[in-house]
C-alpha cells in the first residue's frame, strides 16, 4: 500500500521531539547557569519583563503541549498501523480486541480515559498495555511541572565585599590631646578629654560615631564597616572591701583621727592615701602616680612611665554612706588600678557607635622603636605627667563632709558619679567603672580623629538576585517518562492512507465492520461484552470496476479466534464488500 504524506508525518513527529529536547535544555540551563542567557532580568529582580516566572511558565506550557502532542500522536499512529494490512492475503495480523481498540482511541483524545485506562484488564482478552497505564497519569501530571519549578526560584542578597586600607595621617596620640593637656602649664595641665569621656561612660551614654562611613562619593556607603588598631590607655583594676569597725571617715566632733592606707607596701613605689574621722571628715581619697615596682627592685631600676607599656596607677579608698545614708554599713572600699598603654581593636559598622574589644589589647613593648608613638619628647609625655607627677588627673581628689552639711563630692562630677550618691558604690562597681571610663576615652579619641590610626575598610554591596534550586529539575522526569513510556515501541509513522486519524468521513469510508451488527451498539450488556472480546483487524482487497478499472477496497472485520492464533482470518464475502459503481 502506497503511503501518502508519510514524509510530512515523520517531520511533524521529529519537530515535536526536537521541541521537547530544546525545552528540556533551556530549563536545565536556566536552573544550573542562568547567567548563560545574558539576560539581566533572569538574574536580578525588576530588571526587565522576561522574569523567571514568565520564562518558566512559557517553557513549561510548551513542554507540556509538545509532550502531550508527541505521545498522543505516537499512540494514534501505532493504533492505525496495527490495523494496517500486512499479509499477502490483504489482512492484518493482530490480537487487538474491539474493546482495546476503543480504549486506545479514547486514550488519545480524553484525559479522563488516560486515568481510567489504568484500572482493570490485567489478564485475558481485556489485557491492556502496562506502558500506557503509567504513561497516561504521567501525561496528566505534566500540569504540575510549572508550579514545582517556580517553587524552586527564590530571591536573596548577593554580597560583594571590597576591602581597602587607609594609612594613618596623624600621630596616634593626637586624638587624646587638647590645649589642657598638651603642655605642662606650670603643673596645671588636666586631662579634659578623659573627663568628658568618663562622664559619658558614667551616664551610660553611647560613644559618638566616627566619621568613617559617610563619604557620599564612596562605595563604602553600601554596607560599610571599619576596623583599626588604635593606641589605648587601659585600666586593669581590682576592688576589695572590709568592715569599718573604727568608723574611719565618719563625721564626729568627739573622736578624731587619721588612718593611712597604702598600695605597693614594702616596695620602692609605695602609694598611700589617708582618711580622717572628725568634723570635717575625709571619707574618700583617690590618687594617681607612677606605675608599681617589684619589692626586690631597687628604686633606680624601677620602670619609668612609658617603659614596657606602663602608664601609671590609680589608688583610692572611700567609706560608704557617711553623709545622708543613716542605715549604711559604712564599709571601707579599696580600688587599685594599673594603667597600661598599647594597641586595641576598634570596629564600627556604618554610622553606628564604635565598639572596643578589651580582649584584643596588646601591651606596648620597650623593644619597639616608636613605643606606639610614646617618647619623652612627644605630647604624650605631658599627658602622662598629668597621671604621674602633677597630681591633677581626674582620679586625684579628696572628698570631705562636715556636720554642717558641707560635702565636696558635689563639686566634683567625676567623683560624684564614680562613687555614687553618698559614695555608696561598692569596690567592684568602682573598679569596673574606671576600666569603662578609660575604654570610653579610647573610643572618644577614635571618633575624634579616626585618621590617626591605620583603618581597614570593608565595603559590602548587597544586590538582590534570583536563586535557582536545581533539585526541582527532578520534576522534569514526569514528562520525560511520560514520553518514553507512551512512545516506547510506537515510533513508527505512516501516511494518510494508513492513519485515518479523527477524520469522520475517512472512517466512514471504511464501511461497516464485518462480523458486527450494523447500527448502534447492542443494548444487551452480554452482547456488548461478547463483541468487545472479538479480535479486530483491517482487510483490503483489489476490486474491479465494470469498465475494467481496478481499485483497492478496505474495511474492518472482527472474529474469533484472532489471526495470530494460526487460523486464517475471516475474509468478507462479495456481499459484505462495498459495491463499486461504474
Amino acid at each position: 500500500m502506497e503511503s501518502r504524506g508519510r514524509a510530512w508525518q515523520v517531520l511533524l513527529s521529529l519537530l515535536l521531539l526536537v521541541v521537547c529536547i530544546i525545552v528540556y535544555a533551556l530549563l536545565i540551563i536556566l536552573f544550573v547557569s542562568p547567567k548563560t542567557y545574558n539576560l539581566d532580568s533572569l538574574v536580578h529582580p525588576q530588571k526587565g519583563n522576561l522574569t523567571p516566572t514568565v520564562a518558566v511558565g512559557l517553557l513549561s506550557a510548551v513542554l507540556g503541549g509538545a509532550t502531550s502532542a508527541l505521545v498522543t500522536r505516537c499512540v494514534e499512529q501505532s493504533l492505525w498501523i496495527t490495523f494496517a494490512p500486512k499479509s499477502e492475503s490483504g489482512t492484518s495480523s493482530t490480537d487487538l480486541t474491539v474493546a482495546e481498540s476503543r480504549r486506545l482511541a479514547q486514550w488519545t483524545s480524553s484525559p479522563l480515559q488516560r486515568l481510567t485506562y489504568f484500572f482493570g484488564g490485567f489478564t485475558g482478552a481485556a489485557k491492556r498495555s502496562w506502558l500506557l497505564r503509567v504513561a497516561g497519569p504521567l501525561l496528566i501530571a505534566t500540569a504540575i511541572v510549572s508550579p514545582v519549578l517556580l517553587a524552586g526560584i527564590s530571591q536573596e542578597d548577593d554580597s560583594h565585599v571590597e576591602i581597602s586600607t587607609q594609612i594613618a595621617e596623624a600621630d596616634q596620640w593626637t586624638p587624646y590631646m587638647d590645649a589642657a593637656n598638651v603642655r605642662y602649664r606650670g603643673g596645671s595641665a588636666s586631662d579634659n578629654p578623659h573627663i568628658s569621656a568618663a562622664l559619658f561612660a558614667m551616664r551610660n551614654l553611647e560613644p559618638p560615631s566616627a566619621p568613617v562611613c559617610n563619604d557620599t562619593a564612596s562605595s563604602r556607603l553600601a554596607a560599610c564597616s571599619v576596623s583599626t588598631r588604635s593606641v589605648a590607655i587601659r585600666a586593669e583594676c581590682r576592688g576589695t572591701s572590709k568592715e569599718n569597725t573604727n568608723e574611719v571617715g565618719s563625721v564626729s566632733s568627739l573622736n578624731t583621727g587619721t588612718t593611712r592606707y597604702c598600695t605597693g607596701r614594702d616596695t620602692p613605689r609605695e602609694t598611700c592615701v589617708e582618711l580622717t574621722k572628725g568634723d570635717p571628715a575625709c571619707y574618700a581619697n583617690f590618687t594617681s602616680g607612677y606605675p608599681p615596682c617589684d619589692a626586690d627592685t631597687p628604686e633606680p631600676e624601677c620602670p619609668g612611665a612609658g617603659s614596657g607599656g606602663l602608664w601609671g596607677l590609680i589608688f583610692g579608698v572611700w567609706v560608704n554612706g557617711v553623709d545622708i545614708t543613716e542605715d549604711s554599713e559604712n564599709r571601707i572600699n579599696f580600688v587599685d588600678c594599673v594603667l597600661k598603654y598599647g594597641n586595641i581593636t576598634i570596629t564600627q559598622n556604618g554610622t553606628s557607635t564604635p565598639e572596643l574589644d578589651r580582649s584584643s589589647f596588646s601591651l606596648a613593648s620597650s623593644s619597639e622603636a616608636r613605643q606606639y608613638g610614646y617618647t619623652n619628647f612627644t605630647d604624650a609625655a605631658t599627658l602622662n605627667r598629668v597621671y604621674t607627677d602633677i597630681g591633677n588627673s581626674p582620679y586625684d581628689f579628696e572628698l570631705a563632709a562636715a556636720a554642717t552639711g558641707s560635702n565636696t563630692a558635689y563639686k566634683n562630677p567625676v567623683a560624684f558619679l564614680l562613687l555614687g550618691t553618698d559614695a555608696n558604690n561598692d569596690a567592684q562597681t568602682v573598679a569596673r567603672q574606671i576600666e569603662a571610663n578609660f575604654d570610653m576615652a579610647t573610643l572618644h579619641a577614635f571618633a575624634r580623629m579616626p585618621n590617626a590610626s591605620d583603618i581597614t575598610y570593608t565595603a559590602r554591596s548587597d544586590t538582590r538576585v534570583y536563586v535557582y534550586d536545581p533539585k526541582v529539575l527532578l520534576i522534569l522526569l514526569v514528562p520525560l517518562f511520560a514520553t518514553l513510556l507512551g512512545c516506547w515501541g510506537r515510533w513508527k509513522v505512516a501516511g494518510e492512507d494508513v492513519v485515518v486519524g479523527y477524520d469522520p468521513v475517512g472512517i466512514a469510508r471504511l464501511g461497516p465492520v464485518t462480523g458486527l451488527s450494523s447500527g448502534s451498539a447492542p443494548a444487551d450488556k452480554a452482547v456488548r461484552e461478547g463483541e468487545d472480546a472479538f479480535r479486530v483487524w483491517r482487510w483490503q482487497q483489489p476490486v474491479q470496476y465494470q469498465n475494467g478499472a481496478t481499485a483497492i477496497a478496505t474495511g474492518f472485520a472482527v472474529g474469533s479466534p484472532a489471526p495470530s492464533s494460526g487460523n486464517s482470518p475471516v475474509i468478507p464475502t462479495d456481499a459484505q464488500r462495498p459495491h463499486i459503481k461504474e
